[in-house]
């Protein structure tokens, strides 16, 4: 049995593989967002329901992320990202036929575990390819991350025009979107490189303990995850509160952050390659409290939405370099556990920052996402500036077990 030959790392192919992993994760976690109202309507439930299931899936999603990495430090990302994928999408195609919350949690398991496992080893990956290029790449990437996600809404918009509603759109919607994860397998299997084995062991052949500038990335990754998070939950509730304009009028902020976010990511390599990583991070999250800042204290439309688009502008610089610089310290195993943290933080950010809301009103509860970003700026001084050519530890040779 022949083994596959595969693309070199520092290639355009294996650019290519992973940029379509990045696609297919955000087109996949896009979906459950968009369909949210569908899956109530489709599950005959109520919001608290909804929110189990969410819980159920970001959960699943954690063991995945910690799954993925240490197999993909173990025996190379390639595998893990597409057992990822696999799971995303037959989790998408199951969830349709879920008669109640329970059934739907069944399937949610398995779209998370996909969902966790996807993302920390498509992230491995890319950091492996970076390091082999001349130039950096994760900011292109993530930002096609976030075009995964704007595709899938436009998706949904589309269906929705179509006169489709509750499970009759959640059935076409998830079919397409599986159908599209599973024919995204063909291309990664055809285009991407395997990621070198990432050993943790010291000099005595010990295993190492993970460096503890990890730990400081991951509380960068919780304070990212609720700016951002809070961004994209609540910026139509800003608007729509204090502006005093429609639900569709309301939902330009959500526009406003997702399309800075993407047009700073596709730029935001070249910042990278001039100043580093540390200096990237330090700007954007200090342009991003700039911008909650002006969402905290404007009432007019056009100041609101100029304030969220700010926030996406800032925001859309940090979560590629802090994971980037996981996965140069420390491999999967590093990437697993600043993944962690800032998905935890994407869990139980929005309902902090809704009670909050509820308590105090949408502006004196931005002023937490503010003082995290700001928080997020300071951190940087002393967060790891891991060049592109400090690559992860190599794994030792080993012979037998």
């Amino acid at each position: 049995m022949h083994s596959v030959r595969r693309p070199a790392l520092g290639s355009s192919s294996a650019l290519a593989g992973v940029l379509v992993a990045f696609v297919a994760n955000g087109f996949g976690y896009g979906a459950v967002g968009a369909l949210t109202p569908a899956l109530r309507e489709q599950l005959h439930t109520d919001a608290l329901s909804i929110g189990v299931l969410l819980m159920v899936l970001g959960l699943a999603a954690i063991v995945g992320i910690n799954l993925g990495g240490r197999l993909s430090d173990a025996h190379g990302a390639l595998r893990p990202m597409q057992a990822g994928t696999l799971a995303m999408a037959l989790g998408l195609l199951l969830l349709p036929w879920a008669g109640s919350v329970w059934t739907a949690c069944v399937a949610g398991v398995l779209l998370g575990v996909g969902n966790g496992a996807l993302d920390v080893s498509m992230n491995a990956l890319a950091v492996q390819v970076e390091q082999h290029r001349e130039r950096p790449v994760m900011s292109r990437l993530h930002a096609f991350f976030s075009v995964g996600t704007l595709a899938v809404s436009l998706l949904v918009l589309l269906l929705g025009r179509a006169h489709l509603s509750g499970g009759h759109l959640v059935l076409a919607a998830m079919t397409v979107v599986g159908i599209t994860l599973l024919v995204s397998l063909v291309f990664q299997e055809r285009l991407s490189a395997q990621s070198q084995i990432v050993g943790h062991a010291d000099a005595h052949g010990a295993r190492s303990a993970i460096p503890r500038a990890a730990w400081l990335l991951g509380l960068m990754a919780i304070c990212f995850a609720v700016a951002e998070g809070t961004a994209m939950d609540w910026s139509a509730y800003d608007v729509k509160s204090i502006a005093s304009v429609s639900d569709s009028t309301a939902a330009l902020g959500v526009v406003a952050v997702s399309a800075t976010m993407v047009t700073i990511r596709l730029c935001g390599d070249a910042a990278v390659h001039l100043i580093g990583r540390r200096a990237v991070v330090r700007f954007g999250a200090a342009v991003a409290a700039a911008g909650y800042l002006i969402a905290v204290i404007a009432s007019p439309l056009w100041l609101l939405l100029l304030g969220w688009a700010v926030v996406g502008l800032g925001m859309g610089l940090v979560a590629p370099q802090v994971y980037g610089s996981a996965g140069n310290l420390a491999g999967g195993r590093g990437l697993s556990v600043v993944v962690s943290m800032g998905y935890a933080a994407g869990l139980l950010g929005p309902g902090v920052i809704g009670s909050l809301v509820h308590a105090f009103g949408i502006a004196d509860a931005l002023i937490v996402p503010l003082v995290l970003a700001a928080a997020l700026s300071a951190l940087s001084v002393v967060m790891p500036d891991v060049r592109r050519d400090a690559e992860p530890e190599p794994a030792p040779v080993a012979s037998g077990t």
